[in-house]
C-alpha cells in the first residue's frame, strides 16, 4: 500500500503580504490543511484508490520528496507574483482565484491566488473558517485539473468540486471520487522548483 501526499507551498509569506489579505496566517494554513485532509481522505476510502492506501496533507517549501504521483499546490498573493507568472507568462488566465499549467517540461504548476478570491462576490462577509473552505477547495479544483487532463472537469467532472465557479459551501460528490479515486497513483510530475523560492 502506498502513501498519496499533497503538498502545499505558502509564497505569500511577509514579503509579498498586504492589508487587504491580513487573515492570511499560521491558523488559515492550518484550516486548510485539515479540510484538504478531510477531502482527500474521502478519496482515498473508496476502494478505486487502490493501491493508495492513505493521504496526507503537508505544508512545505522543501521540493524532497514529492514522489511521482503526489501533487503539489502554490498558494500566492496573485497570478503576477506567482508561479504561473514565472513560468508561462504568455498563457491565458481563465480564473483569478487559481490556474493549473500543464505540458510545461519542467513539471504541473498547480496555484491558488489569495488576493483573486477577493473579487469574488460576498468574500469579504465570510468568515474565517468559510474563507480556509472556499481556499481548500479551490486547491482541490486545482488538483482536478492537475490528475485528470486532458478531460475538460468543469463540463465532464460532475459539477461539485469541479464546478467552475466554487463556494465554501460545495462538497465533493460521487463522481468528483469516482474520478480522482484512481487517479491519485497516476504519475503526474510537479514542477517543484519553486517550492523554497518567494
Amino acid at each position: 500500500m502506498s502513501v498519496f501526499t499533497l503538498h502545499l507551498v505558502d509564497r505569500i509569506g511577509s514579503v509579498s503580504r498586504t492589508s487587504e489579505i491580513a487573515f492570511w496566517n499560521a491558523a488559515m494554513r492550518s484550516m486548510i490543511q485539515n479540510e484538504l485532509q478531510q477531502l482527500f481522505n474521502r478519496v482515498v476510502n473508496d476502494p478505486r484508490a487502490r493501491p493508495v492506501s492513505s493521504a496526507r496533507v503537508l505544508w512545505t517549501n522543501h521540493s524532497g520528496g514529492v514522489g511521482p504521483a503526489d501533487l503539489v499546490v502554490y498558494f500566492s498573493t496573485d497570478r503576477a507574483h506567482g508561479v504561473t507568472q514565472r513560468v508561462a507568462a504568455q498563457a491565458a488566465q481563465h480564473s483569478h482565484t487559481g490556474q493549473t499549467l500543464l505540458g510545461d517540461s519542467a513539471g504541473i504548476v498547480s496555484e491558488v491566488y489569495v488576493s483573486g478570491h477577493l473579487q469574488v462576490g460576498g468574500f469579504d462577509s465570510l468568515g474565517t473558517r468559510q474563507k480556509a473552505s472556499l481556499f481548500a477547495k479551490g486547491a482541490f479544483h486545482e488538483c482536478m485539473h492537475n490528475k485528470l487532463y486532458p478531460l475538460n472537469i468543469h463540463t465532464g467532472g460532475g459539477g461539485g468540486l469541479a464546478s467552475a465557479t466554487l463556494s465554501y459551501d460545495f462538497g465533493l460528490v460521487a463522481r468528483n471520487i469516482d474520478l480522482m479515486a484512481p487517479a491519485l497513483q497516476v504519475a503526474a510530475p510537479q514542477n517543484t522548483a519553486h517550492m523554497g523560492r518567494r
